[in-house]
């Protein structure tokens, strides 16, 4: 699949800073319509006194929103029987029809463009930052049906990325500082992927008609994120040093085990 979004004149609202970098920032400077919504006093500050207006803001038609993303899926669904029958029959293989079926599914997001601006003027270009813009994410489920159990194994992927395309690394090393050893970040974010598995079980076949039972673990393969990029960005919050909850898929830095149960009536 092709995602092509292309949104001009947005309904966006403003801030102060916005209001005065799209005015500075423009090629039209000083007439630039931005240039007229801040006011300031007589000490080159905001106005602050009462009963006087510092700027202008409200809700607006002016943002772009412009993003391309190719999305490639595979699925496929069989027997564990006849699937091993066919691969391997040359050998020999020949297994009954009990053995369940199982399900294979691999999804590829290519990031191909993802720019945002508020004023339509100033581009911020997130495309293949590290995260959720990375230019390469993989998802891949395995599942297996037998009976009333439901197992399968999750593993996701992202690519690698820079942690910010406006930084100039060169004019400004030193923006971004390990606080453990204060050694400088670099602007760059090497892949990572997470491992998890589970079970569900349909107790309906024990006579517990409704409830479902769920196993899950976590980071399955107990993989640490040593990079202080990916601890920072992964845990809920943004910064920190130690391991956490991560905001994206993946679950949990920390390998977990966690149970739960659905009940419908």
């Amino acid at each position: 699949d092709k995602i092509v979004i292309d949104i001009s004149d947005a309904i966006t609202s403003y801030t102060p800073t916005q209001i005065m970098n799209a005015c500075y920032d423009s090629t039209s400077f000083p007439n630039n319509p931005f240039c007229g919504q801040f006011f300031r006093g007589a000490d080159f500050q905001l106005l602050r006194g009462a009963g006087e207006v510092a700027y202008i803001a409200g809700q607006v038609n002016a943002a772009i929103y412009e993003y391309e993303a190719t999305i490639s899926e595979l699925n496929y669904f069989n027997s564990v029987a006849d699937f091993a029958n066919f691969a391997l029959g040359w050998a020999g293989v020949d297994l009954g029809d009990n053995l369940g079926d199982f399900q294979l599914n691999v999804k590829h997001i290519y990031n191909e463009k993802d720019l945002f601006s508020a004023t339509g003027t100033d581009i911020n270009d997130n495309t293949g930052e590290f995260g959720n813009n990375a230019r390469n994410q993989f998802y891949t489920q395995f599942q297996h049906f037998y009976g009333s159990f439901v197992s399968y194994v999750d593993v996701f992927y992202y690519g690698e990325g820079k942690f910010d395309n406006d930084w100039d690394y060169n004019e400004q090393p030193d923006k971004y500082v390990n606080t453990a050893n204060g050694t400088f970040l670099p602007n760059h974010i090497e892949g990572w992927y997470m491992v998890n598995a589970g079970v569900n079980v349909d107790a309906s076949a024990y006579g517990l008609d409704g409830l479902i039972l769920r196993v899950r673990v976590n980071n399955l393969l107990d993989w640490q994120a040593e990079d202080v990029w990916h601890r920072n960005q992964l845990r809920d919050g943004g910064t920190g040093a130690n391991y956490g909850s991560a905001s994206g898929e993946g679950g949990v830095i920390a390998q977990r085990l966690s149970f739960g149960f659905n009940y419908s009536f």
